[in-house]
């Protein structure tokens, strides 16, 4: 009997290890992926990351739980009992990690779809696609960003100013925070006021003065801003503000009339 209790505890002990190992391995792996890994596997790296987050604590507990099993209150009811914990347990995170899979893909979806119907300037049925993925992910930034624009273009300023509040209370990144910025000024500009959308402007030159590199990562354009109707109702003085903060923050302008803008002269005539 003694002997078996020592077998059956080394081998429960050393499966869990075992698996631990693997768990941490891939972790590992994932955290910063070898060059022959495939780009689909890349891809789902932070969901099996968040796997082994909560299967590896759940192997330590099961582990200890056997070994106190087998040590104090030994008999085939607990030991099956434990099992039938750990596997429930088992079951409801694989549940929760293929719900999180179908939302990730799900977002992906309309996102990218959201975006295309953007480019193509079908604004209704962007605005549909771009609402849902973001109540999937509320702290995507990037798709925040896009969302925001595009309510400035369809004159939903309610709706910009309730969801710009969300943009601000996540910690920025400078690009992220030129980009709050610019969503500032283009509230302006949308509404043919540039005398308020150069004071704006005046914010984006100071904050990239003091941080010229947050430019290195922007790669903007204003098409679908350039084909809306919006953008054909504003005056000329507005238009050129418009686009030539697009091409100053994307370091597309002249290195004179780069030095005009930084100097104020934000239409450049």
């Amino acid at each position: 009997m003694d002997y078996n209790y020592e077998m059956n505890t080394l081998s429960v002990i050393l499966i869990c290890l075992g698996l631990i190992i693997v768990g941490a391995f891939l972790y590992a792996v994932l955290r910063k992926p070898f060059i022959y890994l495939s780009d689909a596997f890349k891809e789902r790296a932070p969901l099996v990351k968040k796997y082994w987050k909560l299967v590896t604590p759940l192997l330590v507990i099961t582990a200890v739980a056997y070994v106190v099993v087998y040590k104090y209150a030994f008999s085939e009811t607990n030991v099956g009992l434990v099992g039938q914990i750990s596997g429930l347990t088992l079951a409801v995170i694989v549940g929760y990690v293929a719900f999180a899979e179908f939302g990730e893909s799900r977002f992906d979806k309309l996102y990218d779809s959201g975006m295309e119907e953007f480019r193509m300037l079908r604004l209704n049925s962007a605005q549909i696609r771009l609402e849902e993925a973001h109540s999937i992910k509320p702290k995507d930034l990037d798709l925040l960003s896009n969302l925001l624009e595009l309510y400035l273009i369809v004159g939903l300023y309610d709706k910009f100013d309730s969801k710009i509040t969300h943009y601000r209370r996540n910690e920025l990144e400078d690009r992220e925070e030129v980009l709050l910025l610019y969503l500032i000024a283009l509230k302006e500009i949308v509404q043919d006021h540039p005398k308020d959308a150069k004071l704006k402007v005046d914010d984006i030159i100071a904050y990239l003065t003091t941080h010229p590199h947050a430019r290195d990562t922007l790669g903007w354009n204003n098409k679908e801003l350039k084909g809306s109707e919006t953008y054909k109702l504003l005056s000329s003085e507005t238009k050129s503000l418009a686009d030539n903060i697009v091409k100053f923050v994307s370091g597309k302008l002249s290195k004179d009339d780069e030095q005009k803008f930084f100097d104020g002269n934000y239409i450049l005539k």
